[in-house]
């Protein structure tokens, strides 16, 4: 008998997978044209939505290839989110761009500037090259300036650019006269942050002049959408991950967007006004028509074969995709034509049937990695070795001949069919599950070994939420809480809070789905969670956090323990930062009674609570009971400590802190260097709590006009804070914010305002736009553009602060009259009547929702802008 191979690579025989063809949905189709002939200056979305497997993509893909065969006239394209790069906004834009570019000869040339700009500033050590730098070849704007200056300028970009346009081709020299320097003449100045968010609006104005100069239709498609949320499938910061999306959408009216996912678009619920754009078909089973019209495509001659198929599938593409696969497999591998009998006649048993002519090798190597998300070589090459499929010789290329396995955009990745991952999982054993997904979790986790504050990647984060997929599944659930409780604090830590949200979300949920005892655990939990959501300006779910926990442990331990004023303590921080300073103080005064009556008058733990209250003193003007506080603690701490002890550095701090409330700077000063002296000593100088003295020192030099000893004192403390936490971290914020209010007293208007942009872009990071923190200096460098007459920035970022309040649930009526007043003033100053008019129609529609007609600070804000109307 002469040797076989298993697979051959002619016509006949060659796998079917690449050459199925896609059946009817004329239905869904018909609704895609309908939109297209009528697509004005209107907005519509045209989305797609139905479970996995259900034919979404092949509809999006039918689509393409009927506009590129037979509407040639039609501009388009498309992007796969399944491929976790393109979710981000400046790839997923990129890659657009190059597709588009290629294709039809679109000049992106706001887009391409802003983009360059933004990759500078991102990568500030790195200098940019025509290796490492796509746009530095080929014929686009950023191409002819390379060419012209042998460099992308950084500092004094505009005048370079302007020397560069002119000797570039009448293209781009048209372009920068009529739109490019006008739109791109402050782009330098920004952060990369300010960049990337205005990266879509600078993308749609390329986009809207090629639609006004060709007068083209457009379409563009989003595929897989509801990979947008992998890992973070919870309300916790639910819309912010497609808010560039939208802001994209909203620049391009003339653009058709067609969004294909597993569920229904919700942008209606953040604003009512989607509604009239969205038009949403959910996506059933092929009918027996198409159904018939598939298989035969697919090379299925034989009707009885199909109509089994058929009943088997109801009209689900990837049941009878892999009813075609077990077809192949059958004339492959026993070299014989399939018969009836071959397949199953339900859905629960097409996938033994087709397993049942695979050789056993495969089978068990389909078993191991179906446990994997995704794998690469590296993995894939480690899980048949740790688990002994015998698939070692076989390339791992040949899987990918199922319908089922999908290769990713990078080389050498891949991924299984959720529906076939699910199924092969589940005919494995209870050990060998559980073993294979603590593998997984094992091997994700020694990549977080190196896991640091200071340095988190998204390679990291990705490990991260690996590991706590499998941990998950695989961990007992002391050992999973150990590993989380570790990785939760250092993400808490290092800020990366829209990684460890979703997850301490489903932390929480899982501990209360336990059949042990974890009330202890939940109501923890429930303080992290409460904290992370406090960051995001989710108050109120922070409080109702805080208030579950309390009741958890006064059931737990009572309503006088220890454990239980910790949280009272807790709730009443929660209250003193939204400035409830009443509620507050009954809190830390209750907190403060249960620890004296538990511990001691005079044992050290109280003293947290005496100084928690005597902040709150502070607040109401209560000096002199906020003074006796401080000083009691300090006692306290001495007695129990001696005098060169952290904690005793700690109350002297505090009560230094008060002295300089009361402008007693001579008496603080020296109490700073008191606790400086100890944190030094006991801690070493590289220590966060003496970068905290140095701050605090610095503070009070500023104010005694001791300009010099104070920006030695800010600039030491940043590097100190820079050392422990990174460049990025909420500490070195601090020091940066207190140098430009050092550089503002000096009236060196410029660094001042540079070290605002710094603070603002560390802020957003770690914070959010709409933290406290943030707003504050979002209104110092809006004020500070102001005083340097910039009034195109002024303008841009007082516009932000009045977003940003309008988002706000709580309360901040003077501060949004205030805003609104300063920017139409300085509309006014410029004689931009008709932008006061504008801010007038937007503040009426927002008040009059939000707050009603009739609320004071609608009539106010309403009857002095129309007085300058």
């Amino acid at each position: 008998m002469s040797l076989k191979p298993k697979y051959s690579m002619s016509q006949n025989e060659r796998d079917k997978k690449t050459t199925r063809k896609f059946t009817d949905r004329e239905l869904y189709i018909d609704a895609f044209y309908n939109v297209l002939n009528k697509q004005t200056d209107f907005h519509k979305i045209l989305v797609f939505y139905g479970v996995g497997g259900i034919g979404k993509t092949s509809l999006r893909k039918e689509l393409g290839r009927q506009i590129e065969n037979e509407k040639k006239d039609i501009v388009w394209s498309t992007i796969d989110l399944d491929i976790p790069t393109y979710r981000e906004q400046e790839t997923a834009l990129f890659i657009l761009r190059n597709a588009l570019s290629l294709k039809y000869k679109i000049h992106f040339s706001s887009f391409d500037l802003a983009y360059t700009l933004y990759w500078q500033k991102i990568h500030p050590q790195m200098p940019m090259t025509k290796d490492n730098f796509p746009l530095f070849s080929g014929s686009g704007v950023v191409a002819g300036i390379f060419r012209a200056l042998g460099e992308m300028p950084y500092i004094g970009v505009i005048p370079k650019l302007s020397r560069a346009i002119k000797v570039s081709g009448n293209v781009f020299r048209e372009w920068w006269k009529r739109r490019g320097e006008e739109e791109l003449l402050m782009l330098h100045t920004l952060e990369a942050k300010d960049i990337l968010d205005r990266l879509p609006m600078f993308w749609a104005n390329d986009i809207n002049e090629f639609i006004e100069k060709k007068n083209k239709k457009v379409v563009l498609f989003l595929d897989t959408y509801e990979a947008l949320w992998e890992n973070m499938k919870t309300e916790g910061g639910f819309f912010m991950r497609d808010e560039w999306i939208r802001e994209m959408i909203t620049h391009l009216p003339k653009v058709l967007w067609v969004i294909c996912g597993r569920e229904k678009l919700r942008w209606n619920d953040i604003d009512s006004e989607w509604q009239e754009h969205l038009e949403q078909h959910l996506i059933g089973g092929l009918s027996e028509e198409d159904s018939n019209k598939f298989l035969t495509s697919c090379g299925i001659e034989k009707e009885e074969i199909r109509e089994i198929i058929i009943s088997a599938s109801k009209g689900v593409p990837h049941f009878m995709d892999l009813a075609v696969d077990t077809y192949y497999e059958i004339k492959n591998n026993l070299n014989r034509i399939p018969g009836k009998n071959d397949f199953a006649k339900t859905q629960r048993n097409v996938m033994s049937r087709f397993l049942r002519y695979l050789d056993q090798t495969e089978i068990n190597t389909l078993k191991v990695i179906s446990c994997a998300r995704t794998w690469s070589r590296e993995l894939f090459n480690l899980l048949i070795k740790n688990f002994n499929t015998g698939y070692g010789a076989s390339p791992i290329s040949n899987l990918s001949r199922f319908s089922f396995i999908t290769e990713g955009a990078v080389s050498g990745t891949w991924s299984m069919h959720e529906l076939m991952s699910d199924s092969l999982q589940a005919m494995l054993d209870e050990d060998a599950f559980k073993g294979i997904h603590r593998f997984l979790f094992e091997y994700y986790d020694n990549k977080l070994k190196a896991l640091d504050v200071k340095n988190i990647s998204e390679e990291m984060k990705k490990a991260v939420n690996e590991a706590y997929y499998h941990g998950k599944i695989s961990l007992n659930t002391p050992d999973f809480h150990k590993w989380f409780n570790n990785i939760s604090r250092i993400l808490e830590r290092a800020g990366i809070w829209k990684t460890i949200t979703p997850l301490t979300e489903d932390f929480i949920i899982k501990l209360k789905c336990e059949s042990g005892n974890y009330d202890k655990e939940i109501s923890d939990y429930n303080i992290l969670l409460s904290n992370l959501y406090e960051l995001q300006g989710k108050f109120e779910e922070s409080e109702i956090l805080l208030q579950e926990s309390l009741k958890i442990r006064e059931k737990i331990f009572g309503e006088e323990h220890h454990d239980v004023s910790k949280v009272i303590n807790n709730l009443a921080v929660h209250y003193a930062k939204q400035g409830r300073y009443d509620e507050a103080e009954i809190l830390f005064v209750k907190a403060l009674e249960i620890s004296k009556k538990i511990l001691g008058e005079e044992h050290p733990d109280i003293c947290n609570a005496m100084n928690n209250l005597a902040i709150i003193y502070s607040y109401g003007k209560k000096y002199k009971e906020a003074e006796s506080l401080y000083k009691t603690a300090l006692t306290i701490r001495e007695k129990n400590y001696g005098e060169d002890h952290p904690d005793v550095a700690a109350s002297l701090n505090n009560l230094a802190i008060l002295y300089e409330d009361r402008e007693r700077y001579s008496d603080a000063e020296n109490l700073y260097k008191k606790a400086l002296n100890v944190w030094e000593k006991t801690l070493g100088g590289e220590h966060m709590n003496v970068a905290i003295a140095m701050n605090n020192l610095g503070n009070v030099c500023l104010k005694e006009d001791k300009t010099e000893e104070a920006e030695e004192l800010y600039k030491k403390a940043m590097l100190i804070n820079e050392k422990i936490f990174g460049e990025n971290s909420l500490e070195v914020s601090s020091s940066l914010n207190n140098l430009a209010a050092l550089y503002l007293k000096k009236e060196d208007i410029d660094s001042s305002l540079n070290f605002y942009l710094k603070v603002k872009e560390i802020l957003k990071d770690n914070l959010g736009a709409m933290n406290d923190e943030t707003i504050i200096v979002l209104k110092n460098i809006a004020e500070l553009y102001n005083k340097k007459e910039n009034y195109e920035y002024c303008e841009l970022y007082y516009n932000e602060l009045l977003d940003i309040l309008y988002k706000l649930k709580t309360s901040r009526n003077q501060e949004l009259i205030k805003i609104t007043v300063e920017l139409a003033n300085i509309y006014l100053a410029q004689g931009k009547r008709n932008e006061i008019k504008h801010l007038k129609d937007k503040s009426e529609k927002i008040l009059c929702k939000s707050l009603g007609p009739d609320h004071p600070t609608t009539t106010y804000i309403m009857n002095h802008l129309s007085s300058l109307v």
